[in-house]
Formats: structure tokens, sequence, C-alpha cells
């Protein structure tokens, strides 16, 4: 595993942490998109939460 310039192996982590606290949030603003893209059902008829809601996230803190 390399090393953020300046970290220790034990406070390497939490640049990790931040990254999952990231795509998290991204994660969560996709999804919240994706629903109101179908309140708005305007030109097409798709179901974007079903067909393109990311897979539930595995890594936790």
């Amino acid at each position: 595993m390399a090393l953020i310039s300046g970290a220790t192996a034990a406070g390497s982590a939490a640049p990790l942490k931040s990254l999952l606290d990231d795509v998290t949030e991204l994660r969560t603003q996709l999804i919240a998109l994706l629903a109101k893209l179908d309140l708005d059902a305007g030109i097409t008829d798709v179901d974007y939460e079903s067909t393109l809601t990311p897979a539930a996230l595995t890594t936790t803190k």
C-alpha cells in the first residue's frame, strides 16, 4: 500500500474515509436526480431510477 505524502500507515485511512464520504454523497445525489427525472415524465416515460440506480454500496467506514 502506498502512503500518502506525510502520512503514516495508521493515518492513511483518513483520506480513504474522506473519499468514501465523497462517493457516498455523489451516489446520493445521483439517486435523487434519477427520482426527479422520474417525476418529470415529459417527453419519454422512462423509469430512470429502476434502470440507472447503482447497486448498494458495500464499502463502509
